[in-house]
């Protein structure tokens, strides 16, 4: 089942029936049998970046990874290094988002970044939670609050240089 709500100005949706990687703002799925997960960004981390504008890869498939290695770096409004959850060896990664970025965000399925063999599941689940965690997490940020229709910048900082801009513009 899918949860609706709306994150900084953006109406978003979660599925309820896959994990969460807070920390990178992923999604996680589990092949237990084959011993592998497939994970990508959530519809909220474009929110959060103000957008990615392009992604490169920094593995190929067949590279063994560590957790919290660096597997792409992307560029949004600064530089953004996404990290693998997990150990293993990558089996697979979605080459299309180095292609057309935005596209690929248009649906959650097309959003995935990585597939990979795992080494130790146990040493993954601790890191990952549920729907209604990640949903918890992102309500208690400062975004969650912002009013339908209205984008705000993540950090004090950034909206007062944003609003600075506006201010030259006029």
């Amino acid at each position: 089942m899918l949860v609706s709500f709306s994150f900084r100005g953006t109406e978003l949706e979660l599925d309820d029936q896959l994990f969460y990687y807070a920390a990178m703002d992923y999604w996680v799925a589990f092949d237990r049998g084959k011993k592998e997960i497939f994970f990508g960004l959530t519809p909220a981390a474009p929110v959060k970046e103000g957008g990615f504008r392009h992604l490169e890869f920094t593995v190929k498939e067949g590279d063994k990874v560590k957790a919290g290695e660096i597997i792409a770096v992307a560029v949004t409004a600064k530089i953004k290094y996404l990290e693998t959850p997990a150990s293993g060896t990558v089996v697979k990664l979605n080459r299309e988002l180095e292609q057309n970025m935005v596209e690929c965000f248009a649906k959650m399925d097309l959003s995935w970044l990585a597939q990979i063999h795992i080494e130790n599941l146990e040493e993954t689940l601790p890191l990952l939670v549920d729907c209604a965690a990640y949903y918890k997490i992102l309500k208690s940020s400062e975004g969650y609050f912002l009013p339908p229709g209205i984008k705000g910048a993540g950090s004090p900082t950034c909206r007062s240089v944003y609003e600075s801009i506006r201010e030259e513009k006029k």
